[in-house]
């Protein structure tokens, strides 16, 4: 845990706050909360291409889901993992419940999902719905990550406008 916080002392001090992965690091340094251990190491294990790591972990620890954040990370740490090994009925479920969880929270969980959401619409070719996910995207409140999501939810739709002219 000290080399935990040796390392957010690091953000605090070398860090800027320039792209939205850095203000999300540097709010997390600030805050002085530590992370959820159990949705830390699902995250970093998919991350690093360790999928059915990441799976397990998520099935095998108890994760005490405590805050609000935690609540909200849990199911789209899931959707990410189920997406990733391409159980794409899982991922939506879970990406679903995601939403229902954080929708209206700051967090970046639930717009992702949203956006992730759209994506997979789209490459089924059920472009309406897709539509409808990154327009929620979109819409969701003061997110993090605000910018790169809405600018991905914003090309998504681009890409629609494209599809629909070419049919």
């Amino acid at each position: 845990v000290q080399g935990y916080w040796n390392y957010m002392d690091r953000v605090k001090q070398y860090g800027d706050a320039f792209t939205d992965g850095d203000k999300l690091a540097l709010r997390d340094a600030e805050s002085g909360e530590l992370p959820n251990l159990c949705l830390l190491k699902a995250r970093l294990l998919y991350d690093g291409g360790y999928f059915a790591q990441a799976d397990s972990t998520l099935n095998r620890l108890d994760c005490g889901l405590t805050t609000e954040r935690d609540k909200t990370e849990f199911p789209y740490r899931r959707g990410r993992i189920s997406h990733a090994l391409n159980d794409i009925d899982a991922a939506l479920s879970w990406y679903e419940k995601t939403i229902e969880t954080g929708g209206r929270q700051p967090y970046y969980f639930a717009s992702n999902a949203a956006l992730q959401i759209g994506a997979i619409y789209e490459s089924l070719g059920d472009y309406s719905l897709a539509e409808d996910y990154y327009r929620q995207c979109l819409q969701m409140p003061g997110k993090e990550y605000k910018t790169s999501l809405n600018q991905k939810a914003k090309a998504g739709l681009n890409s629609l406008k494209d599809k629909n002219t070419t049919k």
